[in-house]
């Protein structure tokens, strides 16, 4: 009779396993390690991360005109200063002119995340010519909400977008400050006098962002 039980004990040993005390009864087997995870933790014991999940994109913009006003437009990294004086000849009757607008892009930005994006600001106003080379990093003048007309505040809800105006000072002379870097000043691409705006954004809560523009120009002069 012994030995019949301890034939049996054997027989049966593969199928013992452990089960996790807290699990109620029907739970599957697991080795001697067995751990609960808990509830909210993932089976890798990594804590889902709520984040705001910033995305921009160019709605439209342009480099301005400084005719009337050079004192606010980009004069260079060393703010060298530029011929202002208008070329009119003696005895000739030159039709008045009056443009003084400040470069500005437009943008959207939307949180598609699971958080309040806070703290956003505009970082760097990068101009590049159309060959894809840094021509000046521009100076900051407001960022405007456009719904209201206000500066930005810089908090940006969950599912929330926003549509912003960035106004920088642009260059007195974009043409020359956006020639080719190969210097070839009579190709087609010195002859559109474009740029791009890159436009680099940070919050205290996201990763740095940056929205490129299209090609974008001068605001022409007008008659008055």
């Amino acid at each position: 009779m012994k030995k019949l039980t301890m034939i049996l004990a054997v027989a049966l040993l593969p199928m013992i396993g452990c089960v996790n005390p807290s699990e109620k009864e029907g739970t599957p087997l697991c080795d001697e390690n067995c751990e609960e995870t808990p509830n909210n933790e993932t089976p890798n014991n990594e804590v889902p991360d709520d984040r705001p999940v910033l995305k921009g994109a160019f709605i439209a913009g342009h480099l301005g005109n400084y005719w009337d006003c050079p004192e606010e437009a980009y004069m260079g990294p060393d703010g060298a200063d530029a011929d202002f004086a208008g070329a009119c000849a003696e005895g000739t009757d030159c039709t008045p002119i009056s443009s003084c607008e400040t470069a500005q892009v437009t943008l959207s930005l939307s949180n598609g995340g699971d958080e309040t994006a806070s703290e956003i600001l505009v970082d760097t106003i990068e101009l590049f010519g159309t060959d894809d080379v840094s021509r000046a990093v521009l100076p900051l003048v407001a960022v405007i909400d456009t719904a209201t007309q206000l500066p930005f505040d810089g908090t940006l809800a969950v599912g929330e977008e926003v549509i912003l105006r960035v106004e920088f000072s642009g260059p007195y002379n974009s043409w020359e400050l956006l020639q080719p870097a190969d210097g070839d000043s009579n190709s087609d691409r010195a002859a559109g006098g474009g740029g791009i705006i890159k436009t680099t954004l940070s919050s205290e809560n996201h990763a740095d962002l940056t929205v490129v523009s299209g090609e974008i120009y001068d605001v022409p002069s007008v008659d008055t």
